[in-house]
């Protein structure tokens, strides 16, 4: 059946809130509020890249998906 989603991407943290349990406690938060209105789960999303955001994502329960390239054609 369907599943009510709630996406958490395009968060980021400041530099100097990192490591400190900033992101735990917002995503918590989230969390909370998703359950208290119907969502059965959270998407997120992160760079391949971003080795660094990929680590918090795991920390904080996320399982991967899958992965896809984003294409772009400029029109003239």
């Amino acid at each position: 059946g369907e599943v009510a989603a709630a996406s958490a991407g395009d968060e980021d943290l400041a530099a100097d809130l990192r490591r400190k349990g900033v992101g735990r406690l917002l995503m918590a938060a989230i969390e909370e509020w998703c359950r208290a209105n119907g969502h059965a789960e959270i998407t997120s999303d992160s760079q391949l890249a971003n080795l660094e955001g990929l680590a918090a994502h795991l920390a904080l329960g996320f399982e991967p998906t899958e992965q896809i390239q984003y294409f772009r054609k400029t029109l003239r």
